[in-house]
């Protein structure tokens, strides 16, 4: 009620495009989802390249499963401000959903190519790579994140996992190798 109220007075059009983004994320709090889309779109009416009502409308849509409709707004955000983290964020944790690894590790390493440091990217960056079979990367990524983030056990524990797999990976080959040996392992 108050932001309906807001656009009753005399706003220049950046401002009036806050508002339709506050309105929009008051609808999305209630998970009425076609109606926080519809505020984000007005928003847009009144400021074209205003990238988090772009970023908003794709989250819109993802909470409606409308992938592919989260991604082209996604990608109208980071055409907007190329440098907007969370539409690249959003991007890469899509296409890891989507098991596109080749998009998700493009969009992490552009989003610490522009210097940014956040052991959530480090960590899935490194989930990508352990997707990827990459297991000395992925530990690689999981230690640069405990770097930022000591205490984050859950990181902690991901990389322990990789590591596990990494001994798991080399007792096999070394067992395998054995085999082929005559008269080593029988």
């Amino acid at each position: 009620a108050l932001y309906d109220r807001a656009l009753l007075l005399e706003l220049d059009d950046v401002t009036r495009a806050k508002v339709h983004l506050n309105i929009g994320v008051t609808h999305m709090g209630a998970q009425e989802y076609d109606k926080a889309i519809a505020s984000w779109r007005e928003a847009l009416r009144y400021d074209r390249t205003y990238s988090e009502a772009l970023m908003n409308i794709g989250i819109g849509f993802q909470a409606k499963e409308q992938s592919d409709s989260a991604r082209h707004y996604w990608q109208q955000s980071l055409d907007v401000n190329e440098e907007f983290v969370g539409a690249r964020m959003a991007l890469a944790r899509l296409a890891v959903a989507e098991s596109r690894l080749a998009d998700a590790r493009y969009q992490d390493h552009a989003i610490l190519s522009a210097g940014v440091q956040d052991p959530r990217v480090l960590a899935e960056l490194a989930f990508v790579y352990e997707r990827e079979d990459d297991f000395d990367t992925a530990v690689t990524y999981y230690e640069q994140a405990l770097e930022l983030a000591p205490d984050a056990n859950e990181i902690r524990a991901s990389m322990a996992i990789v590591k596990n797999k990494i001994q798991d990976y080399e007792a096999a080959r070394l067992e395998k190798a054995l085999r082929s040996i005559p008269g080593v392992v029988e």
